[in-house]
């Protein structure tokens, strides 16, 4: 456990914030943020991506620099990717903001953003703001799960230092956060939340890093609204997750996996 697996060459050469989807064509791809800490937050403008078809080995490293579509990007954290089918793409979303004044070294707010791809090698549209806060606090984290043809968004609200929810009808847009929306019932400083369904279950998961106490966080709902907390004593890992992504494997996909990794 917590040996590399993938090997990162371009950009910063330093990944984070994984996210692996299942595509339509029988691969996996995984999308990350492409950022070395250490060069400072507003050091990154780009995200790298892999394919893969049995999850084992990675191939096509790719940068996508959101420079070469907005100009100024200083920061490109958090990417997901969700099918569309009315598009016959993928929408990659991610949080984004830019150079204000680069010299005076301010910045616009950080807000979700999101792009078409079609082989998460370059964005077939240009990026455009998928949602931002009315009070114009920064929101990163973006995470999207539908139910009964309804979209819920949750995002880390920067200003207040929670995980929030926002609702639309469409995957890419018309996102409306309800009052009251903070969604995490226990702790406050938590960030990189995923939500999830419990296979033959009408049940979600919900993991978070709550960051401010060094431990990974998870609570549990059935209309992706209400939540209540998991006890820590339910669930057990031997390695300390962060910011990633839950993917639902047949039972074969599994048995390659435990082969290869040993776990």
């Amino acid at each position: 456990a917590n040996e590399p697996v993938i090997e990162h060459n371009l950009g910063t050469g330093c990944a984070r914030d994984p996210h692996i989807t299942r595509g339509q064509d029988g691969k996996f791809y995984l999308v990350a943020t492409d950022m070395r800490s250490e060069l400072s937050w507003t050091s990154n403008h780009a995200i790298v991506t892999w394919s893969s078809t049995d999850l084992i080995h990675w191939e096509n490293e790719t940068i996508i620099d959101l420079k070469d579509y907005i100009p100024g990007t200083n920061r490109a954290w958090a990417p997901q990717a969700k099918w569309d089918p009315e598009k016959q793409m993928y929408m990659v979303y991610y949080s984004s903001s830019q150079w204000a004044d680069e010299e005076a070294g301010t910045s616009t707010e950080t807000c979700l953003w999101y792009a078409y791809t079609k082989d998460f090698t370059k964005f077939e549209t240009q990026p455009e703001i998928l949602f931002k806060t009315e009070s114009g606090a920064d929101c990163i984290d973006g995470d999207i799960i539908s139910k009964d043809g309804k979209f819920y968004l949750y995002y880390k609200d920067q200003g207040i230092d929670n995980i929030c929810y926002a609702v639309s009808d469409t995957l890419n847009g018309g996102y409306v956060a309800p009052e009251n929306n903070v969604v995490n019932v226990r702790y406050q400083g938590v960030e990189g939340s995923f939500v999830y369904k419990l296979i033959g279950e009408d049940n979600y998961l919900m993991i978070m890093d709550s960051y401010k106490n060094g431990c990974f966080y998870m609570q549990q709902s059935s209309d992706l609204v209400n939540f209540k907390r998991v006890k820590s004593t339910d669930y057990s890992f031997d390695f300390s997750p962060r910011h990633g992504a839950v993917l639902q494997l047949w039972d074969s996909e599994y048995q390659e996996l435990v082969k290869a990794f040993g776990f």
